[in-house]
Parts: C-alpha cells; structure tokens; sequence
C-alpha cells in the first residue's frame, strides 16, 4: 500500500492532477479506509493533498463510499485558507463553483453528488447563500436526473432552507418547478450572479424574467388557489424525496389558504346575527371540503400512477415510495377533517385504488359508519365502488359491525342478479373469495355465514348464465 501511495503521490507532484492512466491505480487504493480515517478529528495522512486530488479527477469512485459513511460535524470557525470547503474530502463549497457543478450535473453527476454532500455539513447559517442554485439551477435538472442519491441530498437541503424561510421557499420551489428558469443559462452564465443570499421578498429573481413582485403574486396566487402546486407537472412526484418536497409546499398553502378563509369569514361576521354568522361558519366549512377533496383526487391520481398498468408490467420506478409518500399525506388530510372521508368516497375515484389506500391509508377504517349508506345509493357504478369498498374495509378489519356491512354488500349483489345487473355483477364477484376468506363463520346471531351466501350467490349467477347467454363469462372465471 504504501508503494502505490508513493507513486501516486509522485504522479501528482509530477503533473498537478491525476489523468485516466493513474485511475486504476486509484481503485486499489483502500478508498474506504482512508475516508474513515478522513473522518477523524485527529487527521493526519500520509497524502492528504493527493487523495484530495484523488477526489476531484475521479469523484464517481468515492461518491457512494463517502455517502454510506456516518456525517461528522464541520467545526464551529476555521482560519484555513478551506473556510468555505466542507467534509474530509475538502470539497469546494465556493457559492459560484457550486452553481457550476449542479449546471453540469446531467454530465457529471458525482461531483454534483460529492458537493451536496458537503453542502449537508456546512453551518446553519451558511445554508442561505446556495438557496439560489439549488433552487434554480439544480431542481429543475433533478427532474430529468435517473440518480436518486441527488435529489435525497437535495430534499434534506430543501428541509432546512424551508425552516428558516418558509414562504419565499415554497413560492421558489413552485417558481423554479413550473418555469424552469435555471435551464435558460449554461454553466458560468452572468444571468446566474444573484444567489438569493437574502431570504426575504426584496431580492430580484434569479433568470426569472421578474423580480420580487411577480414571487409575491405568485405567492398570493397559490394561497387562493392551493391546486396551482400540483400544476408543476407530474415529473415533480417520480421521485420520492421530490414528491415530499411538493407535498410539503402543498401543505403550506393548504394551511395559509385555510388561513385566509377563516380571516375573511371573521371580517364578514362583524355586526351580523347569530343567523347568519353560522351561515358564514357553514359556508367556510364547504369551501374547505371542496377544496381539499380536489386535493385529495389529484393526489389519488398520482397515485393511479404508482401501479403497474397491467399484471404481466413491471411497477414504474420507486413506485412503493412514492405512493407510501403519498398515502401518508391522504391519512393526514383524513384525520385533520373526517368528513372528507365521506366526501371523497361518494365522489369515487378509480377501484384499482381501492386496495392501495386501505392497506395504506390507517384512516380508513372511518369509512365503517358511512359504507351502508353508500352501499344504498341508486346509482349502480357507485353501489360497485361501495360494494368493493366493503369487501377490502372488512377483509382489512374483519370485525362483526363489518360483517353486518358485508351482509348488506352481499344483499345488493343477489338484488343485481334479480335486476339481471350484469356489469355490476361482472365487477363485484371478484370480492367473494375475499370475503367468504374474511369471515369463514359467523359472529352474528342468527345470521347466515358469509360463505354460505358467496356459494349461494355463485349459484345464482350460473343460474341466470345458463338463461341470459354468455353476458357472465369473464366475471365467472375471475
């Protein structure tokens, strides 16, 4: 070992960096090693020069090395001429290099990873100065970017921006999101100098074509109108860490439009009566519903997404976390107001779902007391969307108030074959299996097991299959 570091370090010496003869020389190095004893507060090698050389000609070698390593705190002040590196590796943090690095990300994406590395252990207050390059120049190239390391170490960045500049952060990240500004400059462009270092709303847009003004109405817009943050386009939710920095932003213009309409229901209550202060009270409740339900349908659509687009495809990429991402948010919207679960589900939304959001969702048990309900509706599309509801809630939760609602799904399945109601029965006879499965016996007194009315309704079906023609096959070999 100490050979080759001679001779790598004579390489460097010799010739200022490492070319592409010297790299397999470099792979036999115990890369590992040294940047655990990097780490060290005590640190001392033998070439601390040359394995910073090491890492700046061949960053793809150490990158997933140096991230699988456990994070060690930048000192409080530095005198080095370094003050602005970060990390063991000695990573240049220079606000105008970093720009660089994330512009060449699509080519170099190592470095870009090596440099938000270090970015992570830089100083709370230093954060502030890279909001602008990493808001516009690397997060619209995150979205064609197939690496998921980046945008991991983008969002945890992201996450303490947020904290400390919660407003001009999120209406920047829908900004740079729906307009792209970053892409319209190269690499070292003048029209990048502005880095934002002054988190407030006076500073003019980076490459934006505006300034501050056109931020705050944009601002303003999205407190209005929440469902302008998932107007930025489905390649925002690809990937996971992306998608929770969306949803995190839609949260707060949730909150801040929720906000706004109790603010203007207070001013709209002064000198009325108690009338019609309720009614105010009453019409705030209905404007929330609506817009948080159509939230909640734009996010079950991203969520439609997720899932294979038939049984022989593969799932699309990172789909499991993406759509426990996704799932989380919908459980917490349900618990804030339980009366949007009832909403959505008379609504309805796409049945390959249903599954997904009750093994997912834990809010859905809410959907017990309203499922006879909507198990009564007229409309024959959502008595199948009830029915197959009920089959999941009580396979999930197989309990006796289930089975009773079980008993009614299986009631409006035998009124489907009097009715001769073929399409509804072609959609719900796959739940029988599932509940005879659930409830093998009985919990209710005096009832007929679930089993026993799944056989007798299969018996039904053939009946009616051997008369009507073969309106039934599909359903029957499902």
């Amino acid at each position: 070992q100490m050979k080759r570091l001679h001779e790598l370090g004579r390489a460097v010496e010799d010739k200022g960096l490492l070319d592409a003869e010297h790299e397999s020389l470099v792979t036999m190095l115990p890369l590992r090693l040294m940047l655990v004893e990097a780490e060290q507060p005590s640190y001392e090698a033998l070439y601390p020069q040359m394995l910073e050389y090491a890492v700046a000609q061949f960053p793809h070698l150490f990158a997933s090395i140096h991230l699988e390593l456990p994070p060690s705190p930048l000192p409080a002040s530095s005198s080095s001429p370094h003050a602005e590196r970060a990390g063991p590796l000695q990573v240049d943090v220079r606000p105008a290099r970093v720009r660089d690095v994330f512009a060449d990300i699509e080519r170099d994406p190592a470095t870009a990873i090596l440099t938000l590395d270090a970015l992570t252990r830089v100083e709370e207050k230093d954060v502030d100065k890279y909001g602008g390059s990493l808001l516009f120049t690397l997060l619209p190239r995150l979205l064609s970017l197939k690496d998921r390391r980046a945008a991991c170490l983008f969002a945890e960045l992201w996450e303490r921006l947020f904290k400390r500049h919660p407003a001009p952060v999120a209406a920047k990240t829908v900004h740079a999101l729906l307009y792209k500004p970053g892409l319209a400059y190269p690499k070292g462009s003048v029209q990048e100098k502005g880095e934002w270092a002054q988190w407030g709303w006076g500073e003019a847009a980076v490459a934006s074509g505006g300034g501050a003004e056109d931020l705050l109405a944009l601002h303003d817009s999205l407190i209005r109108d929440v469902l302008g943050v998932l107007a930025v386009g489905e390649q925002a939710a690809l990937d996971p860490s992306l998608l929770h920095v969306l949803l995190k932003t839609l949260s707060f213009y949730q909150a801040g439009s929720e906000g706004l309409l109790l603010a203007q229901v207070e001013v709209g209550k002064a000198g009325k009566q108690s009338t019609e202060e309720k009614a105010l009270e009453e019409q705030l409740a209905t404007l929330l519903l609506t817009q948080q339900s159509a939230v909640i349908q734009l996010l079950l659509e991203l969520c439609l997404r997720t899932l294979p687009p038939s049984a022989s495809l593969p799932p699309p990429p990172h789909a499991a976390q993406r759509r426990s991402v996704l799932c989380q948010y919908i459980h917490q919207m349900f618990i804030r107001n339980p009366l949007l679960v009832k909403l959505v589900h008379f609504q309805r939304y796409d049945t390959r779902l249903i599954p997904v959001l009750v093994e997912e969702v834990p809010s859905m048990h809410t959907c017990v007391p309203f499922l006879p309900e909507l198990l009564s509706t007229a409309d024959q599309p959502t008595r199948g969307f009830a029915i197959l509801l009920a089959a999941e809630v009580a396979r999930k939760y197989p309990l006796q108030q289930t089975e009773g609602i079980v008993n009614v799904a299986l009631q409006r399945m035998r009124e489907a074959v009097d009715s001769d109601a073929t399409e509804l029965l072609k959609m719900t006879l796959p739940i029988l299996p599932v509940v005879a499965a659930a409830f093998p016996r009985s919990g209710l007194p005096r009832s007929v097991s679930v089993t026993e009315q799944a056989v007798e309704l299969l018996a039904s079906v053939r009946t009616i299959k051997s008369t009507a023609g073969p309106g039934l096959t599909g359903a029957e070999e499902r």
